[in-house]
């Protein structure tokens, strides 16, 4: 029985160091994969810092250099040797862009030392061996161990392509501002939502706004309100579809002033894509000047053609007022005769638009026209008669001297428009205008009618012979 016992105590206490043993291999291979794990993470971690890109640096609670990768070395001109263990501050940020000393206790990699904050910056320097500095973009980022503090990493990159870039850029839209406020042409550009963002000071010629009035504004503030609509689903198809009518053509369109008033432009649309943005840029030039040039020679033909065509004067003249009105897009048009009995001015012919056929308020203020006569000074006929120049009134109904006033007003009439006819010297009488609308007085549109005065004198002239003639034939 001793004998037993004794043998079961060896075999515990074999059992016992196997067990041990075995432990110890466990923990031996344990530490030698720990240790493999560990140089595994050190030279992939050393792969990942001699393989990027950026610069990157450490710094102790000293500001002396821990560790630096290749990437760094190349940008500072010095090898690690020569940074390592050596104050940061005093071999690469020693100074400001502008050379002036940069005191450690403002630089921001020093106040991410005594804080541990992380710190930015995109505006500042890093001067290499050879004594030149760089444009850098840098963040500093703390180092803990157990939550203490222990040092800094910093990361950079050298941005001086980027700043010629940028520098590029701003002189490259220098160049183009100066360009815009030089053009003699207007340019506006607008967003996708027809927001204006710039607008050059010929377009303040053109459309009478201040750039500071018009900015932020939505572009139908320049459209005239019928075409609003249009232009708002134009804009809001092309956005949706790229399918657009406009883009790259150039077009002959209406502008609305500050003044309330409209005018002809010719435009050209291109399309600017910036990054995921769209803009879109108007150049525009006001016609108004080619439109009334070619208007003139337009009316002229027209009057001639009337005068051919008519065989009379009682035929010839209401077209005349015809043509004159519809070109000069006014409503109503009268001729007032000299009588050579009564030496006064009576209503001889009259026009209207066809959209006033049916106004009850015309018609009295025809009645009031055609039973009337003028002598000379009196009224807006009789003052042309008397001074031989053309008379232009904004509004009618306000004039001291318009007998017609009551019946004006309550048609809604606004400006008149009065030229003489004359033949020669001769005075044979005045042509009369009238629009529902407040027309300012326009020089060119005055200079033309001046010069068809006479024309139309000469022509009137030329008829009345050619009657007489006829009738002496009969």
């Amino acid at each position: 029985m001793l004998q037993e016992a004794e043998n079961k105590q060896e075999t515990d206490i074999l059992q016992q160091a196997v067990t041990l043993v075995k432990e110890n291999q466990r923990l031996a291979r344990e530490k030698e994969q720990a240790e493999e794990d560990l140089n595994r993470a050190n030279r992939r971690n050393k792969l990942i810092l001699n393989s990027a890109g950026e610069g990157i640096y450490g710094l102790d609670l000293e500001g002396n250099t821990t560790f630096v990768n290749p990437a760094a070395t190349e940008m500072l001109g010095y090898t690690g040797e020569e940074l390592l263990g050596k104050p940061q501050h005093a071999l690469i940020h020693h100074s400001r862009p502008d050379g002036s000393p940069y005191p450690l206790k403002e630089c921001p990699i020093f106040a991410a030392i005594s804080d541990g904050s992380v710190q930015r910056e995109s505006e500042e320097v890093f001067w290499r061996k050879d004594g030149t500095p760089f444009p850098v973009e840098y963040v500093s980022t703390p180092i803990l161990e157990n939550e203490k503090l222990v040092g800094v990493v910093v990361i950079f990159k050298d941005i001086s392509e980027r700043k010629k870039a940028e520098q590029a850029l701003w002189e490259s839209e220098t160049r183009a501002n100066d360009v815009l406020n030089h053009a003699l042409d207007a340019v506006i550009t607008i967003d996708e939502k027809g927001t204006i963002e710039t607008f050059n000071p010929a377009a303040e010629r053109v459309f009478g706004y201040q750039t500071s009035e018009i900015l932020g504004e939505n572009i139908t503030r320049l459209i005239p309100e019928n075409f609003r609509s249009g232009h708002e689903r134009g804009l809001k198809n092309y956005i949706e579809t790229g399918v657009s009518k406009i883009i790259g053509i150039r077009r002959e369109v209406a502008g609305l002033r500050k003044d309330g008033s409209t005018f002809p432009l010719d435009l050209g649309i291109s399309e600017m894509r910036l990054s995921e943005t769209r803009k879109f840029m108007g150049v525009i030039r006001d016609i108004s000047d080619i439109k009334q040039a070619e208007s003139q020679k337009q009316m002229q033909y027209e009057l001639t053609r009337v005068f051919l065509d008519s065989p009379s004067l009682d035929i010839a003249f209401p077209k005349i007022l015809q043509t004159i009105g519809e070109f000069m897009e006014w409503e109503i048009g009268y001729y007032w005769e000299k009588n050579p009995e009564s030496n006064a001015l009576n209503c001889r012919y009259s026009w209207n638009a066809p959209c006033l056929n049916e106004n009850e308020a015309l018609k009295e203020f025809k009645t009031s026209s055609i039973g009337r006569t003028f002598e000379k000074g009196a009224g807006l006929p009789g003052r042309v008669w008397d001074k031989l120049e053309p008379a232009w009134i904004l509004d009618v109904s306000e004039d001291s001297n318009f007998p017609r006033a009551a019946f004006a007003e309550k048609l809604g009439m606004k400006s008149g428009f009065d030229f003489p006819v004359y033949f020669k010297k001769q005075f044979m009488g005045v042509v009369e205008i009238f629009t529902r609308q407040v027309r300012q007085p326009d020089d060119h549109l005055i200079q033309m009618m001046s010069h068809l005065s006479g024309q139309i004198g000469q022509w009137m002239r030329l008829k009345k012979i050619e009657e007489l003639l006829n009738q002496l034939n009969l």
